[in-house]
């Protein structure tokens, strides 16, 4: 395959232009629809954007049209820098001025969140939905010729400083994955790849390039919250006929759950499941192997954005004998992994050490930080060569006897949260400029049904109030930026030293839960719909009251997911995950809920519901 990827897609373009290339459950688009649809942004962005060095960003509210515009933008040389609707508006002021865009690719529903990040008020913008486009007859899908180490994309991740790190992806990167996952899981024409990635993130690639070089389908549902309703998620993967799973391991875990309990959702389509992203546990394999049996192949990939995408795999034997964690494998030809000890020695086998990942397929470090990228592509100590770079991933690891890596822990303070790379440090920086907090700490902490969660202590000044945290941190960061819990302390246990004694720090059930009283009971009868939601998926005894808080109440991240999918099937509106973490109440979802559907002017059944409880 060309290491630019988007001469591969012309071909197929040209040669299967009635495949269908995206489907989701309400339209397919064709290749020729394809080709059609990205020719018609590249002729405006040709206009628009004359720069080739400055960036250009994407937020579409629509999972297809963000797909084209990125095909578009990549067959075109461009840099461009995809982006999330329910990132904040100061979150996307910080990344605009970084990158300063030269113009932005959006549709109409995401032209409101840009109207109010004023750093955009002067940046051109472009409507790329198809009724939106001026597209000549004659008009073709083109690819520009450009160098393999050229960079092609900004994905932004968290910083230890409260501001976001851009990095920049070079195209062979991309190349160098796609390559690897079509030869390794022997992938053919007609693959269907699951598409439930957010646009912010660089796997996104992998889940619209894999199939798109292959002349197969991109499958997107109705909307990524569904992967928080294991039964609704099966349900859609059986039903877009899924062949390739991408996701990470949390939730894997809450489709085995939903398979587990119901044998007729089990995917007969599905053939191959790759998670990556955070740790894959014994149990996890065990319930797989229960659930999928050994015709579904399980791959175990690692490997962080710096370095594009994955660099190590592992293929997970279902026979194999019982292990006390899953590795996360070899590296893939093109790249090397390394485990390092203090002294800049490998370690030998079973020696825990940094892991280190040397490839010529890395990224070009980060956006305009050449300080930070010479702190992690360091001269490798193994060969002393000064241009022989490697990456230091902050990741603990042990060499086994097989050859494979075993993950053992972080360095720093990073985590992952459902597959998405964290700082602690960037948000108790935040939650610090907070109103009348004095001191905080975050953690992340390990439920018994190993879902990771982030906890913040928190130390306010009197007559500040807890719930102000909570909306600043929507407001100023991202919504996986806020923690699950907001716990209040009168004080932080600290060292001798003065540092925050982080080991000292009690566990989350000996201390109060983020509310108080739960309110009194649901009166209306969206109310009541809504509670017993809640009950159903929580799995509590009672009713929650009103004012009872999600998270307090056993609930997690996916869980949040997954009541947000079923309020979407129940009542036929949908609600933003950042809307909901703003008062995760069941008071304020059944406004919500109202609000939506009222906006909506939808189905007369739920006017009268609400009349009734009037």
């Amino acid at each position: 395959m060309s290491s630019n990827i988007s001469e591969t897609i012309a071909q197929v373009i040209t040669a299967l232009p009635d495949h269908v290339a995206i489907s989701t459950p309400d339209q397919d688009l064709s290749y020729r629809e394809l080709g059609h649809w990205a020719a018609g942004i590249q002729q405006q962005v040709a206009q628009l954007a004359t720069d080739t060095e400055a960036a250009v960003l994407i937020l579409s509210a629509d999972a297809m049209g963000a797909a084209v515009s990125m095909i578009s933008l990549m067959a075109s040389a461009k840099v461009m820098v995809p982006l999330d609707m329910d990132q904040s508006p100061h979150r996307l002021s910080q990344i605009v001025e970084q990158v300063k865009p030269q113009l932005v690719l959006h549709d109409t529903e995401a032209a409101r969140v840009l109207d109010a990040v004023p750093a955009l008020a002067t940046v051109p913008r472009l409507n790329i939905q198809r009724d939106q486009l001026s597209i000549t007859s004659c008009g073709q899908f083109q690819v520009t010729p450009r160098d393999p180490d050229a960079p092609c994309y900004i994905y932004f991740t968290s910083g230890s400083t409260g501001q976001p790190k851009g990095i920049l992806g070079r195209l062979k990167g991309v190349a160098h994955f796609i390559d690897w996952e079509v030869d390794e899981l022997q992938l053919e024409e007609g693959v269907r790849v699951s598409q439930i990635t957010s646009p912010s993130f660089d796997a996104v690639l992998r889940d619209l390039y894999t199939p798109l070089t292959l002349g197969g389908t991109v499958c997107v549902p109705s909307s990524r919250k569904i992967v928080g309703d294991g039964a609704a998620f099966a349900t859609w993967l059986g039903k877009a006929h899924v062949s390739v799973l991408h996701c990470v391991p949390s939730v894997l875990r809450v489709l085995l759950q939903a398979i587990k309990a119901n044998g007729a959702l089990r995917p007969a389509s599905l053939q191959h499941v790759c998670v990556a992203g955070e740790v894959l546990f014994p149990a996890d394999v065990q319930v797989f192997k229960e659930t999928l049996g050994d015709t579904v192949s399980l791959i175990n990939l690692y490997g962080p954005s710096e370095t594009t995408m994955v660099k190590l795999f592992h293929r997970v034997d279902m026979h194999a004998d019982s292990r006390v964690s899953v590795p996360v494998g070899k590296a893939m030809p093109g790249a090397r992994a390394l485990v390092i000890d203090s002294r800049d020695k490998p370690c030998g086998i079973g020696m825990v050490g940094e892991i280190y990942i040397r490839t010529p397929y890395r990224s070009l470090g980060y956006f305009n930080r050449p300080d930070l990228t010479a702190e992690v592509f360091v001269p490798n100590p193994l060969s002393g060569d000064p241009l022989d770079l490697v990456y230091r991933t902050g990741d603990l690891g042990r060499m086994l006897d097989s050859g494979d890596i075993e993950f053992v822990g972080r360095r720093d303070r990073q985590v992952k949260i459902n597959g998405v790379r964290i700082e602690l440090a960037e948000i108790e920086s935040l939650i610090r400029l907070a109103p009348g907090v004095t001191d905080v700490a975050v953690v992340e902490r390990q439920l018994p049904e190993r879902t990771s969660e982030l906890v913040a202590y928190i130390v306010i000044a009197e007559g500040a109030d807890i719930e102000q945290v909570r909306s600043f941190v929507l407001e100023q960061g991202s919504a996986v930026m806020l923690p699950h819990h907001l716990l209040l302390m009168p004080v932080l246990p600290r060292t001798v030293t003065g540092k925050i004694d982080y080991a000292n720090l009690p566990a989350v059930e000996l201390l109060a839960s983020d509310s108080g009283d739960d309110g009194p009971q649901p009166g209306t009868p969206l109310e009541i719909a809504v509670a017993e939601l809640w009950q159903e998926l929580l799995e509590v005894p009672e009713l929650p009251g009103i004012d009872a808080r999600f998270f307090s109440k056993g609930g997690h991240s996916l869980l949040a997911m997954q009541l947000l999918s079923r309020i979407e099937a129940t009542f036929g509106v949908s609600v933003s995950i950042r809307n909901f973490l703003d008062s995760p109440t069941v008071r304020h979802l059944a406004q919500l809920v109202e609000t939506a559907f009222l906006e909506a002017s939808a189905d007369d059944d739920l006017f009268a519901l609400m009349d009734e409880g009037a």
